[in-house]
């Protein structure tokens, strides 16, 4: 099964606490995440934290770590991790990752309680949180939100440094990421 009308989850209730003895950059291969990844929406501590944990292991599954989102707080924190692969991912793909995820996260001592961890693949619609999810949504149907609560809503037809273009029934709009609060893609069923 291809994932793409909806997103694919799976969920793990995990624990904390476990020691992790080995060194995680050393482990894991990786430099500091603020180093390798420029992020428009700004990423919390522990979740850049997730995403240097992550990233290493991904990349030599060849998936593709799309985003890192950690909501709540005590027992009730719920960790979101987004999955993708070149031609998408199957839910075997993701039943298979899914446990050594877990682990992962269990040994790295992030969490002082227990947590929910979901995984899953973006699906036709998503949150546009980090330059790759602009970059890959152009010539896409989009909705944003700005600081000044203003709302737009167009095609993605452009991409740069610090801004990006959106085609409006009104004319294209020039919108820096600092101003936007949210933006995610939208999907239309084409009818017959």
């Amino acid at each position: 099964m291809q994932v793409g009308g909806s997103p694919l989850y799976f969920l793990h209730s995990s624990k904390s606490g476990l020691k992790r003895s080995q060194n995680r950059d050393r482990l894991m291969g990786l430099g500091s995440c603020s180093e390798k990844l420029k992020v428009w929406t700004a990423m919390s501590r522990i979740e850049e934290q997730i995403w240097d944990i992550l990233a290493g292991y991904l990349t030599a599954e060849d998936i593709d770590l799309d985003d890192v989102e950690v909501v709540g707080g005590g027992q009730t924190r719920l960790c979101r991790v987004t999955l993708d692969a070149e031609g998408g991912l199957d839910s075997d793909r993701l039943t298979r990752i899914s446990p050594a995820i877990s682990k992962m996260l269990d040994e790295s001592d992030l969490f002082s309680s227990p947590y929910m961890l979901e995984i899953s693949s973006p699906g036709l619609e998503r949150k546009l949180r980090r330059p790759a999810h602009y970059t890959k949504s152009i010539g896409r149907e989009v909705t944003v939100k700005t600081s000044d609560r203003q709302s737009y809503k167009g095609i993605l037809e452009s991409v740069h440094e610090d801004q990006f273009t959106l085609s409006t029934d009104d004319g294209a709009v020039e919108l820096p990421y600092a101003d936007v609060t949210s933006a995610k893609t939208v999907f239309r069923w084409e009818g017959n």
